[in-house]
C-alpha cells in the first residue's frame, strides 16, 4: 500500500530541508550511526500523531534544527517554525471527492501552536478537483481521520509492548461488539459500583475530611483494561508475551500491526525503528518474508543497520541512504539495492574483511589440522621399534642415519618409560617384555621388540608368552596376533668372542678403539673383562678388573660396560665415521625382514 505520496520534512532535528519522493510500498532506510535515519519516523509521527519520541510530545527548543535556529537568531528574518507536508495519493473510494494527490502541511510554532493547512483551495482554482471544494475539504478531513500511522521505537519498553497489546484489544473490540449493547452493559456497571463504593466514600470522608469519587468505566476499552496474550513454550507451559525475551517480543509485533490493520476500515502505515534488533539471523530473515507478504496492508517505513534487510530486492521496495554532511544535516538518497556505499556506512566492509581473515585463519587452522591427522595417521601407521634404554635408541637412529642416510622408516621407542624412583618400577628387558606381550592384537603396525644378548635379555626373550620362534636362524619370535615382533641383538659377524656370549649390550656393537673414546669433557664409556685370566703380548698376567686399553689383548668374551653412557650415544657416536657403525647391518636386515615379511 502505498498511500504516501511524497514526504516534505523542514527544520526537524537532523533534518534541514529533505523531501522523499515517491515512496513504494516498503521503504528501507539505512546509513550509520547518528545520521538521521529514525528522525525520518519521528518527523512522521509528529505529523500523524503529535508525538516525536513514542509517546512524547513536541519539545520545539530540543527538536528544532539547530544550524536553521543559528540562521534565525542571525538574521531574525524567519520565524521559528517546524514543518512538515505530506503528499497524499488519493485512495480510489475517493476518486468522486478528493484529486488524484493532494498536499498536507502541518507547521509548529515555538509557542506550540499547530496550524495545518492543504492545497486543495489551488487545485480547486486550477480546476483539479473531482467535486466542489466543500467536499473535498469534508472528504480530506474524513481520509485523514482514517491514516493510522504506528511508530515502533527501537528501544521497546514494557509500557510499549503494553500500548500496542491495549490497541489490538480496542480494534477486537471496536469491530466485533455490538456498541449499543455495551453502552448498556457499561451502564449498568457504573451503577452498580456507585451503590457499592457510597459507603466507602463516606467513610473515607469521616475519617481524613476529603471528599473522594470513583470513576468507573465509561468506554469498552477502560471496561476491558487488561488485555493479556499468553504463549506456549516447547514443553507445553503458557508464558505471558509480556515475560519473554526481547526477540520473541519483537518478533510479535509486526503480526500484532497486521492484525490491528485487518480489524479496522483504515489506511494504515508502519514506521518501524530496527526492527533486527534482539532477533538471530533466522528471525531477521523471517521478518523479511513477512513485509512482503504485508505489503498490500500497509506502508511501510524501516530503518536498519541489517544487510539482510538492506539486500532485500524487489519492485516493491524503495532503498534510502541517510547520511550527514560537513554540517551536520543529514541527507537522503535513494539507491538501488544493496548500493556499495552502504557497505561501509553499515560496517560491511570491515565485517567481510574479517570473516575473510577469519576464513585464513580457520582454513589455516584446517590445514594444519589435517597435515596434523596425516602425521599420525602416518605415525599410527609406522612400525615401531622398542629398545631397551633412552641411550640404545639414540644409538640405532644416529647407525641408522649413518648408514642409510636418512631417517629410519620406523618408530624408536624407549622401554624404560617410568621414573626409576618410583614404586614398582621397571626398566630393560622386564620392560621390553610387558611391551610386547600387550601389544592390541588389532594393531594396524608392526611392533619389534630388540633384547639386549645377554642373561636378561635371553631369559625374557626365551619365555615370552603366546610368541612363536619365525626364524631360528635369526632369532626372531611372532605373537600369535602377527603384529608383534622380538629378536636378540644380533652378534657382530667380525666379532667371534661374542657369538655365544651373554654380555651382548647395544654398545659392544662398536669396535673397541670406538669404546675408549672420551668426549670434550672426558666423559665416555668404563668397560672391563670379566671371567678370564689374560696376558699381553709379552706374556705378563693383567688384572681382570683393571680398565683395558688398545694395547691389550681382547679375548674374552664377557665384557661389562659402565661409565657415562648418554656422553657416549649424544656426544661421540654422531661423530663416528659411517664405517664404525658396519656391526648394525645385521640388525636393520633383520627389521627390513620383519617390515616386508620376507624371511
Amino acid at each position: 500500500m502505498d498511500i504516501i505520496d511524497k514526504v516534505e520534512i523542514s527544520y526537524f532535528r537532523s533534518l534541514y530541508r529533505v523531501s522523499i519522493e515517491d515512496p513504494n510500498d516498503i521503504n528501507v532506510y539505512t546509513g550509520s550511526n547518528d545520521v538521521g535515519k529514525s528522525n525520518i519516523l519521528k518527523a512522521l509521527n509528529l505529523f500523524f500523531n503529535s508525538n516525536t519520541e513514542w509517546n512524547e510530545n513536541l519539545h520545539f527548543y530540543k527538536d528544532i534544527n539547530k544550524e536553521r535556529l543559528q540562521e534565525i537568531r542571525e538574521t531574525i528574518k524567519s520565524k521559528q517554525v517546524i514543518w512538515i507536508a505530506v503528499t497524499f495519493r488519493r485512495p480510489s473510494n475517493y476518486d468522486g471527492s478528493l484529486p488524484e494527490t493532494f498536499r498536507v502541511r502541518k507547521t509548529w510554532q515555538k509557542d506550540g501552536t499547530v496550524t495545518e493547512k492543504s492545497d486543495l483551495e489551488t487545485k480547486s482554482k486550477n480546476g483539479l478537483l473531482p467535486s466542489s471544494l466543500k467536499v473535498a475539504r469534508q472528504y480530506k478531513s474524513i481520509f485523514m481521520d482514517k491514516v493510522n500511522y504506528e511508530y515502533v521505537p527501537a528501544i521497546r519498553s514494557i509500557d510499549y509492548y503494553r500500548y500496542i497489546l491495549s490497541k489490538l484489544q480496542t480494534g477486537i473490540l471496536r469491530s466485533e461488539a455490538d456498541e449499543p449493547r455495551f453502552d448498556s452493559l457499561i451502564g449498568e456497571v457504573r451503577e452498580y459500583i456507585n451503590d457499592e463504593v457510597e459507603n466507602l466514600k463516606d467513610e473515607f470522608k469521616n475519617i481524613s475530611g476529603i471528599r473522594s469519587s470513583i470513576d468507573p468505566p465509561n468506554d469498552i476499552e477502560s471496561l476491558f483494561k487488561s488485555f493479556g496474550v499468553q504463549t506456549v513454550s516447547s514443553n507445553g507451559h503458557e508464558i505471558p508475551l509480556l515475560q519473554r525475551g526481547d526477540g520473541i517480543q519483537s518478533q510479535y509485533i509486526v503480526s500484532v500491526l497486521r492484525h490491528i490493520s485487518s480489524l479496522g476500515n483504515t489506511f494504515d502505515i508502519w514506521g518501524i525503528e530496527e526492527p533486527e534488533n534482539s532477533l538471530e539471523y533466522s528471525r531477521v530473515k523471517e521478518f523479511c518474508e513477512k513485509l512482503g507478504r504485508y505489503k498490500n496492508e500497509a506502508q511501510v517505513m524501516v530503518t536498519t543497520h541489517s544487510p539482510d534487510i538492506t539486500s532485500m530486492d524487489k519492485e516493491f521496495i524503495n532503498h534510502y541512504r541517510v547520511q550527514k554532511n560537513r554540517d551536520m544535516v543529514s541527507d537522503i538518497s535513494e539507491v538501488e539495492g544493496e548500493a556499495e556505499e552502504l557497505k561501509g556506512d553499515l560496517g560491511i566492509e570491515k565485517m567481510m574483511s574479517d570473516i575473510y581473515e577469519d576464513y585464513k585463519k580457520d582454513m589455516s587452522n584446517l590445514e594444519r589440522i589435517k597435515s596434523e591427522r596425516n602425521r599420525l595417521s602416518k605415525e599410527l601407521a609406522r612400525d615401531i621399534l622398542i629398545v631397551e634404554g633412552k641411550t640404545d635408541k639414540k644409538i640405532l637412529q644416529t647407525a641408522y642415519q649413518k648408514l642409510y642416510s636418512r631417517k629410519p622408516d620406523f618408530e624408536i621407542r624407549k622401554s624404560n618409560m617410568y621414573p626409576e624412583s618410583s614404586e614398582n618400577t621397571f626398566g630393560g628387558a622386564e620392560a621390553v617384555r610387558r611391551i610386547i606381550e600387550g601389544v592390541h592384537p588389532d594393531r594396524n603396525s608392526k611392533i619389534i621388540a630388540i633384547f639386549d644378548r645377554d642373561s636378561k635379555g635371553i631369559d625374557k626373550f626365551e619365555r615370552l608368552n603366546q610368541f612363536d620362534s619365525l626364524s631360528p636362524e635369526t632369532e626372531v619370535k611372532v605373537h600369535i596376533s602377527e603384529n608383534a615382533y622380538a629378536l636378540l641383538l644380533p652378534s657382530p659377524p667380525n666379532r667371534p668372542e661374542f657369538s655365544e656370549a651373554e654380555n651382548l649390550p647395544i654398545e659392544l656393537l662398536f669396535e673397541d678403539d670406538v669404546l675408549q673414546i672420551r668426549d670434550d669433557n672426558g666423559e665416555g664409556l668404563d668397560w672391563k673383562e670379566e671371567g678370564l685370566n689374560l696376558r699381553t703380548d709379552s706374556g705378563k698376567a693383567i688384572d681382570t678388573e683393571s680398565i683395558l686399553d688398545k694395547d691389550q689383548i681382547h679375548e674374552s668374551k664377557y665384557k661389562r660396560i659402565s661409565g657415562n653412557k648418554k656422553a657416549f650415544a649424544s656426544n661421540i657416536v654422531p661423530n663416528l665415521p659411517t664405517e664404525k657403525f658396519k656391526n648394525f647391518i645385521p640388525l636393520f636386515l633383520r627389521i627390513d625382514a620383519i617390515q616386508s615379511e620376507n624371511f
